[in-house]
């Protein structure tokens, strides 16, 4: 069987189980379960194969195609449509790097079949290192915002993964170099499906849940720090810009909100910050920001961000007052982290020696 043949089998197959089901055949957890053992097989040039017949299928109407049933049944394993989010949002940035390398995927499964030169491959092996750029990139700034419950092993197994493709690429890379094409076609099935894990699991499990769970703001942040760090195969994107506030009524409650809470925190003597999942202030009320205030000291961050710690009290020693300073995970009702605030108050009759256990200002702020 050659390798378009290959391709028509795997993607017959995947329709057959489909037409039995939508015939009443076999139930949709039975269709499931066949469909869940071919996918888990799949080669990228097949998967491109399967999502190119159920596009096809599900623009038909009536006959042996019902387009609800069908979308049922693959829904798993389709990726939602980022690319029609505003132009120059991360999301959509990372879809157009992540289709390229499917691309490039889909070139390897045909050098392969095709008997491809030692130069083809090695020019396809250095376009492919160039994703590096992205793995990098997420481990240090979108897999650090997968704090909830939910997803927040999966961007652990994500962060993992992308180590693994990374090392396995470059061992890849220096078989192909040495010409043990042998041991290089072995190993270039499993690098070809680490990625496809990989991308995989970006594209339907981690970006769906942050784009629910996150704002427009925390979505310009990260823009903002992604930009410093560079993009794989694609120009500079487009700048991204959040979405105005809802005029009217809802401006008037939130000015509203603002004295009074301005109010409260004069009568107290409060100073409040709260910062962004990525630990960037983002809001202060009770007294100007200072520059070592500007961000989340790294090792508060890293201890807020495990379930089993919900708030740290220091006390401090700042302009010869003792300050109580608390810091706090910020949750909705599900759970789910939304950032993370510091409470400054002056605390009145309280010795200015530092308590066993306390740390002065500049280690816990980083002055």
């Amino acid at each position: 069987m050659d390798y378009r043949q290959g391709i028509e089998a795997k993607v017959g197959l995947l329709f057959q189980i489909a037409d039995q089901y939508l015939s009443a055949q076999i139930s949709l957890e039975q269709a499931k379960d066949l469909i869940r053992v071919e996918m888990g097989h799949i080669r990228p040039a097949q998967y491109e194969g399967m999502k190119k017949e159920l596009a096809k299928r599900l623009q038909e109407s009536g006959g042996r195609s019902n387009p609800g049933k069908l979308f049922e049944l693959f829904q798993n394993y389709l990726t939602p449509p980022f690319q029609k989010l505003p132009k120059g949002h991360p999301l959509r940035i990372y879809l157009a790097e992540n289709v390229c390398v499917r691309g490039y995927l889909v070139q390897m499964d045909e050098l392969e079949e095709e008997g491809a030169s030692l130069e083809d491959w090695v020019a396809l092996y250095e376009t492919l290192s160039h994703f590096a750029v992205h793995i990098k990139r997420q481990e240090k700034n979108f897999y650090a915002l997968c704090t909830s419950s939910e997803i927040y092993s999966q961007a652990q197994t994500a962060e993992d993964l992308g180590r693994a493709v990374l090392e396995e690429l470059e061992k890849n890379r220096e078989r192909l170099i040495n010409e043990n094409i042998f041991d290089f076609l072995y190993y270039q099935r499993t690098l070809s499906q680490m990625l496809m894990r990989y991308l995989d699991l970006e594209e339907r499990v981690l970006y769906p849940e942050v784009l629910l769970r996150l704002t427009e703001e925390d979505f310009a942040a990260l823009r903002r720090l992604d930009d410093q760090e560079g993009y794989a195969y694609i120009p500079h994107p487009e700048e991204f810009v959040p979405q105005a506030p809802e005029p009217g009524a809802a401006l008037e409650a939130r000015a509203t909100a603002d004295v009074i809470l301005r109010s409260v925190l004069a009568a107290k003597e409060l100073k409040i910050i709260f910062y962004n999942l990525s630990g960037k202030a983002v809001f202060s009320e009770g007294g100007s920001l200072a520059a070592k205030e500007k961000q989340l000291p790294k090792a508060v961050r890293q201890d807020l961000l495990k379930d089993s710690c919900r708030q740290q009290k220091h006390c401090i020693k700042e302009a010869e007052e003792t300050l109580l300073v608390t810091y706090s995970a910020v949750r909705d009702d599900r759970g789910t982290r939304l950032g993370f605030l510091m409470i400054k108050e002056r605390l009145e009759g309280v010795n200015n020696e530092k308590e066993q256990g306390d740390i002065d200002s500049k280690k816990l702020l980083g002055g």
